[in-house]
């Protein structure tokens, strides 16, 4: 029908086969272990960007407010609040760095699961899956803080999973044509290529940020 939904409830009992729920359950389940392989990963880079990097920018801050001509007793107060807030926006400059692997490999972990299945559409699904992974997040933080409550580190697994299975069931509902047949590498690389550029986007837009927020922040400081 003309505006109306891409399948209506009723087809629904149709189109989920028992090989859609198979391709739904590989793409949750390629997320998960993408995420699984993310937390190592990103645990290591944090640690090796904070020494490197963190360290040293602590570093600058404190040399740079802290050689002012200042009584003993305010050089401690000014010291102990410059370590706390240098600290703070080192942890921002590094996670700004991480953050994005948490992102990417599980998409990736979806895009070969469901390769390996022999899946089609593989694209939309990893956008759709970023789509409703992002609305998820949103939703569950909106509702924590409206509960004082905080998020827990098992809420992105459990996130990351249900948006890459909704993501791609929508796609086999709306597109069942498509989803069981595998696209051709050539079709392939080129929509690959499409989507590495607008992640790089992201990443870039990301690092961007956090730098600048750091390079702000120590210019305040340390004019």
């Amino acid at each position: 029908m003309p505006g109306g939904l891409p399948f209506s409830p009723g087809m629904v009992g149709d189109r989920l086969s028992g090989a859609a729920l198979g391709r739904s359950a590989a793409s949750a389940g390629g997320a998960v272990a993408g995420f699984v392989v993310a937390v190592p990963l990103g645990a290591y880079l944090a640690f090796v960007l904070f020494v490197r990097v963190g360290v040293p920018f602590v570093n600058a801050i404190l040399d740079g407010a802290l050689t002012r001509d200042m009584p003993g007793v305010q050089a401690f107060i000014v010291g102990a609040l410059l370590v706390v807030a240098a600290v703070v926006v080192a942890v921002c400059l590094v996670f700004a760095l991480v953050a994005p692997i948490f992102v990417l490999v599980p998409l990736l972990g979806t895009a070969t699961a469901l390769r390996l299945s022999r899946a089609g559409v593989i694209t939309r699904t990893l956008w759709l899956t970023f789509a409703l992974v992002t609305a998820l997040a949103a939703a569950v933080l909106t509702v924590l803080w409206a509960l004082d409550a905080r998020p827990q580190w098992w809420m992105w697994p459990g996130l990351v999973c249900i948006g890459a299975f909704l993501g791609r069931l929508i796609v086999e509902l709306s597109d069942p044509g498509s989803a069981d047949q595998p696209a051709d590498l050539s079709t392939v690389g080129k929509r690959w290529k499409r989507l590495g550029l607008a992640w790089l986007v992201l990443l870039v837009v990301g690092v961007a940020g956090g730098v600048a927020l750091a390079v702000g922040t120590l210019n305040v400081v340390h004019p």
